[in-house]
């Protein structure tokens, strides 16, 4: 019998030839080795530790112990891989391996460990050789122990803890701050090497890094200023540190209570007369901007007349939530009506805004502005206050008063149209004034010109932290724009926009214009000056030529007699032209109460009677209404 050895795995072989024996022993394999020559001494042995790095330094030292149950996978191309488990020891063992292939013995990795120095070896045995490769590992630290919290001054708004490094190296410490922003940052005994961004005054979130990273324990120091009206000031801090061959990163937020951010209410209410439904109500355009600081959403606003009209108020019927007035009629409006205002016993008091969402009745809180309409009826000539009291979703409410001023007729005044005899013409600037400017002028260099209209900006739009305005006023050739503040030296005026039309002193002058613009201090001295030459454009269009065919007829409401009255009403009125004619009575909300008369009438004068016996004590409009005009009044019903 002849014996071959298989050299793909040892414990195979052949046998060349016949068996004549049933006795497996005659075979004489008394050794698991029998092929491997004498006493299998050819083969080799990988085997080594896991040991836990305590310093994580990739040294093994004295009395760092081994670790269990650590998965050791021997790998060799073309065969499949092995895995052994270390003992209680953290000792494995791979054995029967051959001479001269290439294996590979790599380590597991587990969360929470880091390799201290290699996680895999590669190697070839020599004949019988025994291989030790170890591995070592380090643990990462529990962040709970690196953070030692020393605590706050909540007067100074500071605070300090110390930081241990838990063998690592600290590479990098990120801050973000909420509630507040931060004054300065100090890690003692490890320098930044760079800080982004630098603190000159504040900062709420920035990075510290350190290089080469920094191995000691860290006393960080900190001061911040709160930005609410709780004056709670959070930190959230990311320490990285390098750990063996890895790092690991460890998050902490700190809280502590600060004062609060004083607060400020600011200008936040602007009024305006505005013409809106009835000409007989004396309406007001009311603007609540948010500019409180500290900053938050507007959640309500409450309404009281003092005294109140006796007749009550009215509202417009929509409010708005937005930074363009012309939100207020349509676009991100809300309706406000007696029943979501405040009820029927006190309409128009109250603004509901949602600081956690979009519901009803009013949406969600407003980050810019919320604008309303308040309306009185005129015949009572009503004189008083408006207390405005706005709600902010941290809790802090402020207070404003408006003075409410009947509107007077001191005559119809006077009126002349005139016609330009040249054509006139228009030029847009847009001027951006040096610093400490306090006036302005624009000059047209034809001295003989005449500047006959300007525009300047609404005060609420030259908003830049400081709430100003211009007046315009024009002399000649010259247009002069002037703040209206007391110190111009401590602010600057934004870019203004203005539309200047002018009549040239030439008929046919060029298409463009040189102009002069001077700059004047608070004491009146000029302190700069521009030249430019603009092209300007021809305006075509007639000015104050007279209608001679109007396409509208005339109407008028001559007399109500009795006003006030209690039982029948005779209403006297004019019709230019001969039309369909629709008198009507309604209440201040606007709600027809009576229909008087609605059919065809011929041109010239005619009486209608109506009777309000039935209906209750206060103020009614009485409106005629043709398809071309219509006019309105006010009745009066006592009893």
């Amino acid at each position: 019998m002849r014996l071959y050895r298989w050299k793909v795995d040892p414990n195979t072989f052949r046998i060349v030839g016949g068996i004549t024996s049933n006795n497996i022993g005659d075979l004489g394999l008394t050794s698991d080795n029998c092929c491997s020559g004498s006493g299998g001494s050819d083969y080799g042995t990988i085997s080594g530790h896991k040991y836990w790095d305590l310093n994580c330094n990739g040294i093994r030292e004295n009395g760092e112990p081994g670790v269990a149950n650590w998965t050791i996978t021997l790998s060799r191309p073309g065969t499949p891989s092995q895995t052994n488990t270390t003992d209680a020891n953290g000792w494995y063992s791979f054995t029967n391996l051959l001479p001269g292939v290439i294996y590979t013995v790599t380590e597991s990795s587990k969360v929470g460990w880091f390799n201290g120095a290699t996680s895999s070896y590669s190697l070839a045995l020599g004949s019988g050789q025994s291989a030790i490769r170890d591995f070592l590992n380090c643990k990462k630290p529990e962040c709970s122990n690196l953070l030692t919290e020393e605590g706050g001054d909540e007067e100074c708004c500071q605070y300090s803890f110390n930081l241990s490094n838990g063998l690592g190296k600290l590479s990098k410490l990120d801050y973000t701050v909420t509630g507040g922003a931060l004054k300065y940052i100090e890690t003692e005994s490890c320098i930044p090497t760079s800080v982004s961004p630098n603190i000159t005054f504040a900062s709420s979130s920035g990075t510290l890094s350190y290089v080469p990273s920094c191995n000691n324990s860290v006393d960080v120091k900190f001061g911040a200023y709160s930005t609410t009206a709780s004056g709670l000031v959070c930190v959230k801090f990311k320490f990285t540190f390098e750990y063996g061959t890895g790092s690991f990163t460890c998050d902490t937020t700190i809280c502590f209570q600060c004062d609060r951010m004083p607060k400020d209410c600011g200008d936040a209410l602007k009024v305006i007369p505005h013409v809106f439904g009835s000409n007989n109500t004396d309406w007001h355009f009311f603007s609540v901007s948010n500019v409180k600081a500290p900053i938050s959403r507007i959640s309500s606003i409450d309404l009281n007349f003092f005294p109140p009209p006796t007749t009550g108020h009215i509202g417009g019927s929509s409010i708005a939530t937005s930074v363009d007035p012309a939100g207020f009629w349509g676009i991100g409006s809300y309706a406000w009506t007696p029943a979501n205002s405040g009820g029927p016993s006190a309409p128009y008091s109250k603004i509901r805004l949602n600081c956690s969402g979009n519901s009803l009745p009013h949406g969600p809180a407003a980050s810019n502005s919320v604008w309303f309409q308040l309306g009185v009826d005129k015949l009572l000539n009503y004189n008083g206050s408006v207390q405005v009291k706005v709600g902010y979703c941290d809790g802090d409410t402020c207070e404003f008063i408006y003075r409410w001023i009947a509107p007077t007729n001191n005559g119809a005044g006077k009126v002349v149209a005139k016609n330009i005899s040249s054509a006139p013409r228009i030029f847009s600037l847009d001027i951006t004034p040096i610093d400490s400017t306090e006036s302005f002028t624009v000059s047209i260099a034809d001295t003989a010109a005449s500047i006959i209209a300007i525009s300047a900006p609404d005060p609420t739009e030259l908003n830049t932290g400081n709430l100003f305005g211009l007046s315009g006023s024009v002399s000649g050739n010259s247009a002069m724009y002037k703040t209206n503040v007391s110190n111009a030296s401590e602010m600057k005026i934004p870019t203004v926009n203005t539309n200047i039309v002018f009549v040239p002193s030439k008929t046919g002058s060029s298409d463009s214009t040189s102009i002069i613009i001077r700059y004047y201090g608070k004491e009146g001295n000029e302190i700069g000056t521009t030249s430019k030459v603009i092209n300007t454009s021809k305006i075509t269009t007639s000015v104050n030529q007279p209608l001679t065919n109007p396409a509208k007829g005339d109407v008028f409401i001559n007399s109500i007699i009795p006003n006030p009255g209690s039982g029948t009403m005779t209403c006297t009125y004019s019709l230019g032209a001969g039309e369909n004619a629709r008198l009507e009575l309604f209440n201040t909300l606007g709600q027809s109460v009576a229909l008087i008369s609605d059919s065809f009438t011929a041109q010239g004068s005619h009486q209608k009677s109506f009777n309000v016996t039935s209906l209750a004590e206060g103020i009614y409009h009485l409106r005629l209404t043709t398809p071309s005009n219509e006019a309105v009044v006010t009745v009066k019903v006592i009893h």
